[in-house]
């Protein structure tokens, strides 16, 4: 056999290797009840964290009285609403549900809580976990979307403001920030994921489920995500820092593996001629 022929089915065998890894799906998680409003755990039983499918979620609630809580970290949620673009509606995808299930997972990243002594939404692995080869979905929450879209003023309350501005110049962005920490929480390495962009041409913000590869993390036994915004004042960012996700772990589609073979393929015509 041709040494590129081998080389190809090398690179073949790392990325069919790297899809053993088992995906975190959140599909277990009982939902609302004790734990929070229907369709949502959001830490409401005290536990600080939730585990499943090799991985702990980290969550803050505190229990303020008279009805009246707040929450940071992770939470989880199957709830459809894509109407109400406010507070109300924290725990809704854009989508209206999860990538490819009704249930999917919540962050908010709180600028207050951090600064008072939580940590940033974070997935703790069980074991070091290679990420060569995966990644996770993401989008945006509605409510968030909404505020970028139109901007808090039009829905009613907050800060947020319409991404582009009024004349849709302005360059506008949200990002998540993906950093791989190793055993000794030192960093493995970052990978930005924006969720909104105003700065070209095309202007966007993320409507789906959208897939964002983790592999050049590395080696990792925990990911924490943090957010920053172009809209920002007095107490942090405007933007509802607020993002979902799901299938933690995932392959990527069946059309990028196949863009990659392709790939592969001109590189082997190449190596032939």
């Amino acid at each position: 056999m041709k040494r590129s022929a081998i080389f190809g089915l090398a690179v073949a065998g790392v990325l069919i290797g790297s899809a053993t890894a088992a995906v975190i799906g959140f599909e277990e998680i009982p939902l609302g009840g004790s734990n929070g409003p229907t369709g949502v755990w959001n830490g409401q039983d005290g536990s600080g964290s939730i585990s499943t499918g090799g991985a702990s979620f980290n969550n803050y609630y505190t229990d303020w009285g008279g009805g009246f809580y707040s929450w940071s970290g992770i939470a989880f949620s199957n709830t459809t609403d894509t109407t109400n673009a406010d507070y109300s509606n924290q725990y809704s995808s854009v989508t209206g549900s999860g990538d490819d299930s009704a249930t999917y997972g919540v962050a908010y990243f709180s600028e207050y809580e951090i600064g008072n002594g939580a940590n940033p939404p974070t997935i703790t692995f069980d074991q070091v976990t290679d990420l060569t080869g995966l990644g996770i979905s993401i989008t945006n929450t509605y409510w968030a979307a909404q505020s970028m879209l139109q901007g808090d003023a039009a829905l009613g309350s907050g800060p947020g403001k319409k991404f582009g501005g009024e004349s849709g110049t302005d360059a506008d962005w949200f990002k998540l920030i993906i950093t791989g920490l190793d055993e000794d929480n030192h960093s493995t390495g970052s990978q930005e994921f924006y969720l909104a962009d105003y700065r070209g041409e095309d202007d966007y913000v993320i409507t789906d489920w959208t897939f964002v590869d983790l592999s050049a993390l590395g080696d990792v036994k925990s990911l924490v995500f943090t957010m920053e915004s172009s809209d920002t004042g007095a107490f942090g960012i405007n933007t509802p820092a607020y993002f979902a996700f799901d299938n933690v772990l995932a392959v990527p589609e069946p059309s990028a593996l196949l863009m990659t073979f392709a790939g592969l393929g001109i590189f082997l015509r190449r190596k032939r001629a």
